[in-house]
């Protein structure tokens, strides 16, 4: 079907045909966002890090979420946000090295550029290996950003020829480099590392036991880490971090279970929760008028010309999609992504409860009441 058959819509193209689109207009959530807001506003740019959870199923808006917020602050000049997911795709030995060098592949160029040479220098008295690697990439150096990055390994004559001697293969070496790297950050005035980090609960299904118990041992450390008495003091102030973590309501409940378990046994969870700056951010079902936000945003971002914001459907149909998905924003555009393209294929122009059900049982999505 060519995209010229959506005109009979006003439509350029299908806007529901993606149904986890990171780039698309946020419906409701107006809660939520004043929650994510309180959290940055307190901690931005103080001496305190921040850990705050983002809770909901499938199909809620996780990823969306943490979208929506490193788009909210990109534009702050004091806040460096990024996105990253908990796990690597590929299996790795040791979380906290992988973590720390995937935080680093976020941050753009133009960012480390901004680092001076006698900032530099004046951290060389204290971690002169990364200050080795700081100055090399600013001055373009061969090699340097991917062995900062973890993007390639390196041997003996390769280290020799960066400056430095030991490899970033052990999470406390790594936590030299992070640790620098917020210092420096201070340097060129940006007080915060906002990191977002999504499928939290993929810990739960792909690893096991003591690991399980490690990630988050990890994490507790990596907050700590600008107050830690095992860090070197550096000569001057460094850069805050607060931490957004998205994980699924099953994931959540696995992490409390963990952390009730631990009362006897003792264990990494229940420090790493009393660090928690608030409750989690809970993402909650959308609301008819949410529902029907939703619907109208997608469409208006795809129209070709001025047109009922609703149109080809009607509030009979919005009404009937938002209580046939319980209210969860993926199931909502999936259920308008089926309905159109099959009012496309019947010629019907205005796409009721009536068309849908009819739909929807065709393709399964519905009991048929027979």
């Amino acid at each position: 079907m060519s995209e010229k058959s959506y005109d009979v819509y006003f439509l350029k193209q299908n806007p529901f045909e993606n149904w986890a689109d990171p780039s698309a207009p946020m419906a409701g959530r107006k809660k939520e966002k004043a929650e994510w807001e309180s959290t940055i506003n307190m901690r931005k740019g103080s001496n305190a890090n921040a850990i705050r959870f983002v809770v909901g199923d499938y199909g809620f808006g996780k990823t969306l979420t943490l979208t929506k917020i490193c788009k909210q602050y990109e534009s702050d000049p004091e806040i460096l946000p990024i996105y990253i997911k908990m796990l690597s795709e590929d299996k790795v030995a040791k979380f906290g090295v992988d973590f720390i060098q995937r935080i680093f592949r976020q941050v753009p160029f133009s960012v480390l550029q901004r680092f001076k040479i006698e900032h530099i220098e004046a951290l060389r008295a204290v971690y002169p290996e990364p200050a080795t690697i700081f100055l090399s990439i600013i001055v373009q150096g061969e090699g340097a950003i991917e062995f900062l990055q973890g993007q390639k390994s390196f041997g003996s004559a390769e280290l020799k020829k960066l400056g430095v001697k030991r490899k970033i293969d052990r999470t406390d070496i790594a936590k030299e480099y992070l640790f620098s790297f917020l210092f420096l950050l201070k340097r060129a005035n940006i007080n915060t590392l906002l990191i977002t980090v999504d499928e939290t609960e993929y810990v739960f299904s792909q690893m096991r036991g003591a690991n399980i118990a490690l990630v988050f041992n990890t994490l507790r450390d990596l907050y700590d880490l600008t107050t830690s008495p095992a860090m070197q003091p550096l000569p001057g102030d460094i850069s805050n971090m607060i931490f957004f973590f998205a994980i699924s309501s099953g994931g959540w409940g696995k992490l409390n279970d963990l952390g009730h378990r631990e009362q006897t046994q003792g264990g990494p969870i229940n420090p790493l929760m009393d660090r928690f700056l608030q409750s989690p951010i809970t993402l909650q079902p959308l609301l008819g008028e949410e529902a029907k936000d939703l619907i109208e945003f997608r469409l208006h971002g795809n129209r070709t010309k001025d047109t009922k914001p609703l149109i080809p459907y009607d509030l009979g149909f919005v009404k009937f999609v938002q209580e046939l998905a319980l209210g969860n924003p993926r199931q909502i555009i999936k259920y308008c992504d089926f309905a159109l393209e099959d009012g496309l294929i019947e010629g019907i122009s205005l796409l009721d409860r009536k068309f849908a059900e009819k739909v929807f049982i065709a393709h399964g999505l519905i009991p048929s009441p027979d």
